[in-house]
């Protein structure tokens, strides 16, 4: 009988010290899922704003292209031959910016992280290219390619605004200018751009119905190489100083 007590008394000293072993074991698990917890929580607070294009429009001031209008660029243009063209473009510095491809990353501003983000099955961005902000230091430039077509993103470092161009961007080599290209079924846009200090404004837009511009080309001169309807390639230099000129005696 003594012995039967023993026993028993071992069984429920035994329990005890396994259910203690138990709480123990549940208090650091409660313990390391507050902790885990707290993490994402400190995340989701942190300054994150999620990137949306419906918050970016055009330019303030963009000056709206009038296609009936003679404001077209193609009296601008002088032919030059393929050899010109590929000469000139061999030398050019061409949109050697881009730093980072991705469909999914973070861009610091002073306002904190803004998040872009893309999939391929609902949403329309399929692809994004980071330029920095190497070339004007109160905006970040970020080129989406869409379902439709690209854009350019011109995102401010100081508050979550910005705008956006149609198209691909080239900047003049002394990037004081850049020229934002677009082609439509029905047209080509040449949008026109101008870097004060900071800050950058639109000075003019102009359009062709008749080419399509396929490549830029900007280094000492600003070429382009169109491809028309029947397959033919053309190449021209388009008189970045008349342009300038003439822009300015019509404002």
């Amino acid at each position: 009988m003594k012995y039967k007590l023993l026993i028993f008394i071992g069984i429920v000293l035994i329990s005890c010290q396994e259910k203690k072993s138990s709480l123990k074991l549940v208090i650091s698990d409660k313990k390391n899922n507050e902790i885990m917890t707290d993490s994402i929580s400190n995340t989701a607070k942190s300054n994150t704003l999620k990137f949306n294009l419906q918050d970016f429009k055009k330019i303030k001031g963009y000056k709206g292209v009038n296609l009936n209008s003679d404001e077209s660029y193609d009296h601008y243009l002088l032919p030059i031959s393929k050899q010109d063209y590929e000469t000139e473009n061999s030398k050019a510095d061409i949109q050697n910016y881009k730093n980072k491809e991705s469909k999914t990353f973070y861009v610091e501003t002073d306002y904190g992280k803004v998040k872009f983000e893309s999939t391929d099955a609902d949403d329309m961005f399929l692809k994004y290219i980071y330029f920095g902000n190497s070339i004007v230091a109160n905006y970040k430039i970020i080129k989406v390619y869409t379902i439709d077509s690209p854009l350019t993103i011109f995102l401010s470092c100081k508050k979550y605004d910005g705008f956006i161009t149609n198209g691909d961007v080239y900047f003049s080599g002394d990037k004081e200018y850049f020229i934002s290209v677009s082609n439509t079924p029905d047209y080509c846009l040449l949008e026109i751009y101008k870097v004060l200090g900071n800050d950058i404004v639109n000075i003019a837009n102009l359009y062709s119905t008749k080419y399509q511009i396929d490549t830029i080309c900007w280094g000492k001169e600003l070429l382009f190489k169109t491809v028309m309807t029947n397959n033919l390639k053309y190449y021209f230099k388009i008189d970045w100083t008349w342009i300038l000129q003439d822009i300015s005696n019509r404002s």
